[in-house]
């Protein structure tokens, strides 16, 4: 796939829509108070990353708790760093670069495209 000027990505990114359940905000250590989620689309999704449209505007470079889930009820829990924000229609853009973190579906989520690249091959 030929890359344009502004096209940085490294690998094949899915045109899939999942719902991510995105932690905007958490609570300190040892504090009883509940974090803020933000429930959102992604408008593409790879083994390394992910682009959704947001309501609100993020850190660049914060690093946040990402729940993804697909229409077949698969989920996966990660980890991610806003890697960019543009403002868009009603909202948005934000990519994200997932990180490689303990406790997470990590590795889960990059077999998940491995099994999907050799299906299609």
């Amino acid at each position: 796939m030929a890359q344009t000027g502004d096209e940085r990505r490294r690998e094949y990114r899915e045109m899939e829509e999942v719902s991510i359940f995105l932690e905007t905000a958490a609570p300190m250590p040892g504090e009883d108070a509940i974090g803020s989620v933000a429930l959102c689309g992604s408008l593409d999704i790879s083994p390394t990353g992910l682009r959704m449209k947001l309501d609100q505007s993020l850190a660049q470079f914060a690093i946040l708790q990402l729940g993804i889930q697909f229409a077949d009820k698969r989920r996966f829990h990660l980890v991610g760093e806003v890697r960019w924000v543009k403002d868009c229609d009603e909202g948005y853009e934000v990519g994200f670069e997932i990180l490689e973190s303990e406790q997470t579906d990590f590795t889960a989520w990059q077999t998940l495209f491995d099994e999907e690249s050799s299906a299609e091959g």
